[in-house]
């Protein structure tokens, strides 16, 4: 019964032993292998963070993260080992922290000292340390090692310091530095730099109260200030010869102090006005000192004008007569007077010795002093009862100079108021009744050129005078006569004349008639003054198609209203269609030569409007009008393709141009000053000359395809509204638009050629202030650097679709607003492209990638930046990868920035000086380094 009774109780036990003993060997077949597998997992990730391979090293350790607590008790961390500087310590605090390690933190430190810290999670380690005249930039890792079996990560970092750089500025008054020092770093010495002043010598610097000049000025390692220099110079003396130039000078040299004022000498010249000393480039020398060279002064004179006075004695001049003259003068001949019944027989001169003077009188060149000739008379009476003779009478001179009588010839004299006249002018029958012989000769005793008539024994001088006729005579000439001698007609009542034979008219052939038309269809050579003063001619018919010379003065006053020149004419004479004030009857002419050199003065005198007809450009209209006021109605070229220097030029008074061939060159001031509606058609045009529409104040539109150059002030002080410079360009010259106010439009074509125009600030003078203008660069390419830097004038620049920014491209672009570039094909803003554009008011920064160094510096006026990628203005996002150094500094109207993107790189001062807000969002932080020098509030949002 006991045995019994006690394996009952065995049973039970050792059953509820087995119970246990089975399911610790399940627990310890199901524990040991997961420990085991979680123990290989942490010592291979342990290795392989051992061996810097931290992505793998991590990616194990989050597989067993929810055993982290186990870590220390496998004590995965095999030993102490530092990571080198390519080791990636960011993912080795992530490895620590994800297994519940801690960071120690301790810092080295050559300023303030700075307590270790303890952290268990990534943070930013905003700890500072201070030394005097250094900017602390940061920490730098020196040391970073896991703590074997701790789970610990030991970081050392030592400080970073920079010596802090000073400024140097400059007080030079009315001098200047050459690349001057304008900054130091503590610890360093430097020199500043001389100042210069023309006409001065640099004394040196004075610092603040201290009044002692110090040269050079030398700051030292120890120094550690901002300096303000203030520049003082003494003033240079200079030796300057005087050439009087001819003239006496009693000074030859003096000393003089620059800046100072002196009474220079005066020197004498006969007969000259003292004007100014001159350099030999042309520079006068007024009474205050500024030429900064010993150097040689020159006199300079203006010609002193003398008066010629006129005592007629009851005579007058029949046309113009001089009045003055100077010693420079070429020889002045003074015509002669006319006095009703008298014969002009000279002058006498007041003053001189000489009894009386030739009837040809000339004041000589070189002559000074005033003039004043009295005339000297004979009277003739008809005491013969013939109308064509006169006798000569008694002398009329003046009284306080007689002259001896006997020293005139006797004799008689064709009077001028002959009735009539029957005898042939080419034959003696006229010239045998009077018992006289013909002589050919240039002396004139009534004041105008002609043939005379002397009797046979050469004792009186006679006049053929045809004036004051009251009958007119219709004439035709016989098919012998081929030539019109001399003074043939002159003053003979004619009132028209033909021939078909004659083809040359000798000088003043016709002169002083009372012609008023002729029919000469074979004239080729009509010889100076053939026609002058023929008041009543009116009509030429077709005489002039086969001219080839056409002289002086050959149709001066006449009545024409139209005429017509053939293509064969090679000489146009000064007035040979000109006029005085009283025979402004010309309303048009045609020229279809393109033979002739010249038609200067052709015109001169004529104040009429006139349609003028060329088939050849000529000079100057103001030379064929001869200075005098030009009324044009409507000037026609036929096959010009070049129009010359000065075509048009100050020629206000002209209704319009008419062409019928591109035009392909513009001369110098060719348009100078002319109205707009007389331009032609630019658009094939190759060259434009120098001034060639400066002061055309109607121009507005110009359109150039085939331009290649464009020479100095082409357009300046014009109401050019807009132009094209097409990619055809080789040359612009300077000052081309200067002073176009009124020019809002101004594009080229392709920017390659921009890098052979250099900076387009030489386009437009320094007080250009066109602010309309949009400048338009088309095409494909890049700017060149700084192309646009400097530039006063402009409001916006718009660059095309495939236009690359460059450095520095608008620095100092001061009145630029805008500027317009495709975003998309700008992924970069290169350094300083926009620095100091101090107007520019608008960005636009869509799909940019990166602003690069003082991209945007000193922008002060700008207002808004535009990327289409975020939501609001003024926020930096979307595309933006980089911001550089300083890229923001110094804006001032700007009132604030979005960040939105945590990932953009900043670098240093980006913000510097700067008053504006700051929001970042999503996280994003920013570096002391970034806003180092920032003076406004950064709020995280």
């Amino acid at each position: 019964m006991e045995k019994k009774n006690k394996k009952k109780v065995i049973i039970p036990i050792v059953t509820a032993l087995g119970v246990l003993i089975t399911g610790v060997l399940i627990f310890l077949c199901i524990y040991f292998p997961v420990q085991n597998e979680n123990e290989k997992i942490y010592r291979q990730a342990n290795e392989l963070l051992y061996k810097y391979e931290l992505d793998e090293s991590e990616a194990l350790f989050d597989k067993i993260y929810d055993y982290k607590d186990s870590a220390g008790k496998i004590g995965v961390i095999r030993g102490v080992r530092t990571l080198n500087e390519t080791g990636d310590y960011d993912k080795a605090i992530d490895a620590t922290v994800k297994t519940g390690g801690i960071i120690e933190v301790s810092f080295t430190t050559d300023g303030t000292p700075v307590d270790p810290i303890t952290i268990k999670e990534k943070t930013v380690i905003d700890a500072k340390s201070y030394i005097e005249h250094y900017d602390f930039l940061g920490w730098n890792i020196l040391s970073y090692y896991l703590i074997k079996d701790t789970h610990s990560f030991q970081l050392d970092l030592y400080s970073v310091f920079t010596p802090h750089v000073y400024s140097i500025t400059y007080d030079v008054g009315d001098g200047f530095v050459v690349d001057p020092v304008r900054s130091y770093t503590y610890g360093t010495s430097v020199t500043a730099t001389n100042a210069y002043r023309d006409g001065y010598t640099f004394t040196g610097y004075t610092v603040g109260d201290d009044e002692t000049l110090y040269n050079p000025f030398v700051i030292k390692e120890t120094d550690g200030q901002n300096f303000v220099l203030t520049a003082h110079y003494s003033p240079n003396q200079y030796t300057y010869q005087f050439d009087p130039m001819g003239g006496t000078c009693d000074t030859p040299q003096g000393t003089y102090t620059y800046d100072q004022t002196y009474l220079l000498p005066t020197p004498h010249k006969d007969g000259y006005v003292f004007r100014g000393w001159y350099t030999d480039y042309g520079v006068k020398l007024d009474s205050t000192i500024n030429i900064d060279e010993n150097t040689t002064l020159y006199a300079h004179y203006d010609p002193r004008e003398y008066n010629i006075n006129y005592e007629l004695r009851g005579g007058q001049f029949l046309d113009t007569y001089p009045d003055g003259y100077n010693i420079e003068s070429e020889d002045v001949a003074i015509p002669y007077p006319h006095r009703e019944g008298y014969i002009f027989t000279g002058w006498v001169v007041e003053g001189q010795t000489a009894r009386y003077s030739d009837i040809d009188y000339v004041i000589p060149t070189g002559t000074m002093g005033d003039i004043t000739l009295h005339a000297c008379w004979r009277k003739y009476t008809t005491s013969y009862g013939n109308s064509y003779i006169s006798s000569l009478d008694e002398y009329d001179l003046p009284s306080f100079y007689p002259c001896d009588v006997a020293d005139y010839l006797p004799g008689y004299v064709i009077p001028y108021n002959i009735t009539s006249f029957l005898g042939s002018i080419f034959d003696d029958q006229l010239i045998d009744s009077f018992g006289v012989e013909k002589l050919n000769s240039t002396f004139d005793v009534a004041g105008n050129k002609h043939e005379f008539l002397v009797n046979k024994d050469k004792t009186a001088v006679y006049k053929m005078a045809f004036s004051s006729k009251t009958g007119a005579i219709e004439l035709h000439l016989p098919t012998s006569v081929d030539t019109i001698k001399e003074y043939a007609f002159a003053y003979a009542p004619l009132h028209s004349i033909t021939s078909e034979s004659v083809i040359n008219l000798e000088k003043g052939a016709f002169a002083h008639s009372t012609l008023a038309t002729f029919d000469l269809p074979n004239v080729t050579v009509f010889s100076d003054e053939a026609f002058m003063d023929c008041n009543l001619l009116t009509s030429v018919y077709d005489s002039l198609l086969h001219a080839t010379f056409i002289g002086d003065r050959c149709f001066y006053n006449t009545h024409l209203t139209s005429v017509t020149i053939g293509e064969y004419v090679t000489y146009l004479g000064p007035e040979s269609f000109g006029g005085s004030e009283e025979h402004h009857t010309l309303t048009s002419f045609t020229c279809n030569s393109t033979e002739f050199v010249t038609m200067k003065d052709v015109l001169k005198g004529q104040t009429s409007s006139i349609s003028l007809t060329l088939s050849k450009a000529v000079d100057s209209m103001k030379d064929i009008f001869g200075g005098t006021d030009v009324h044009l109605n409507v000037v026609t070229l036929h096959g010009v393709n070049d129009i010359p220097d000065e075509f048009l030029y100050e020629i206000p008074e002209i209704n319009e141009l008419i062409t019928d061939v591109d035009i392909t060159s513009i001369g110098d001031r060719a348009f100078s000053l002319v109205k707009d509606d007389v331009i032609p058609s630019l658009d094939k045009v190759v060259n434009i000359g120098e001034s060639a529409f400066e002061g055309c104040t109607s121009i507005s539109d110009v359109v150039l395809e085939d331009i290649k150059t464009i020479e100095d002030n082409a357009f300046k002080d014009s109401s050019l509204r807009s132009i094209n410079i097409p990619a055809t360009v080789e040359h612009l010259g300077d000052g081309i638009f200067a002073g176009c106010e009124n020019l809002e439009q101004l594009i080229f074509e392709s920017p390659l050629q921009l890098k052979d125009i250099g900076n387009i600030n030489r386009l437009f003078s320094e007080d250009t202030f066109a602010s309309k203008l949009n400048i338009e660069v088309r095409g494909e390419g890049t700017l060149p650097e700084k192309e646009f830097q400097n530039l006063t004038v402009g409001k916006s620049v718009t660059l095309g679709e495939k236009v690359s920014l460059s450095k520095f491209a608008f620095n100092n672009a001061t009145s630029i607003q805008y500027v317009y570039f495709n975003s998309d094909y700008n992924e970069l803003i290169p350094m300083g492209c926009f620095e100091n554009a101090s107007s520019l008011k608008m960005i636009d920064i869509t799909n940019v990638v990166e602003i690069s160094y003082y991209a945007f510096n000193n922008c002060t006026s700008l207002e808004t930046i535009i990327d289409t990628n975020t939501t609001d203005d003024n926020t930096l996002g979307g595309t933006l990868h980089r911001v550089r150094d300083q890229a923001f500094g110094n804006l001032m109207k700007l009132d604030h920035i979005e960040i939105v993107k945590p990932e953009i790189e900043f670098g240093v001062a980006v913000f510097s000086n700067c008053t504006f807000e700051i929001w970042t969002r999503n996280g994003t932080t920013l570096s002391n380094d970034t806003l180092k020098d920032f003076q406004g509030v950064v709020y995280t949002l």
